[in-house]
């Protein structure tokens, strides 16, 4: 009788081990890392405006750049996924990036150091905004990432993309392009 209770065993071990492994991944992508209630931020609707320091410690709002469209991350260097994007999120930004288009990227909760570290680690030229304390996440309902948001001219949420993306694919670069008109 022993013997028949081993095998039910080990298929319960396996099978509480793959849903670990499930959970453990999907929390470590970005899944529910974050609490809070999260904002009822529709298309169309304005974005919060905010201000943040930068990496120079100059602050930045996001006001700042009415009359151009704002492409507004937020992203963690514990995230796997917002670590995978940042290639092409800098090949997007170096190619696609200019007067009417500003990239701004949103750390959340992490030190000015440990940014400024993964930022040269990886060679990344974007503005790159520091929210310590998590408000713009909480104003945002960032609390799942990676997460960007489009921003138009007039300072409307035109578009949202959650999870991974491929910034320097031709399919990304042309959905941005035909939100902006061009």
């Amino acid at each position: 009788m022993a013997g028949r209770g081993r095998p039910q065993m080990v298929q319960l071990a396996v099978a509480m081990l793959v849903l670990g492994v499930f959970a453990a991944t999907f929390l470590w992508a970005g899944g529910w890392r974050f609490g809070g209630k999260t904002p009822d931020l529709a298309i169309g609707q304005p974005a919060p405006d905010f201000e943040l320091p930068d990496l120079a410690g100059e602050q930045v709002s996001l006001s700042r750049f009415r009359g151009q469209y704002v492409l507004l991350g937020f992203w963690a260097s514990w995230c796997p996924s917002c670590r995978e994007e940042m290639p092409s999120l800098e090949q997007f930004y170096r190619e696609f990036a200019g007067p009417d288009l500003v990239l701004l990227n949103v750390n959340i909760g992490e030190s000015r150091d440990k940014v400024a570290a993964f930022a040269k680690k990886r060679d990344l030229t974007f503005p790159l905004l520091l929210d310590t304390g998590e408000k713009v996440r909480m104003l945002y309902g960032a609390n799942l990432i990676p997460v960007f948001y489009l921003i138009d001219r007039e300072g409307r949420i035109a578009a949202r993309y959650l999870g991974l993306r491929d910034w320097s694919s031709d399919e990304v670069r042309q959905e941005i392009a035909a939100r902006m008109g061009r």
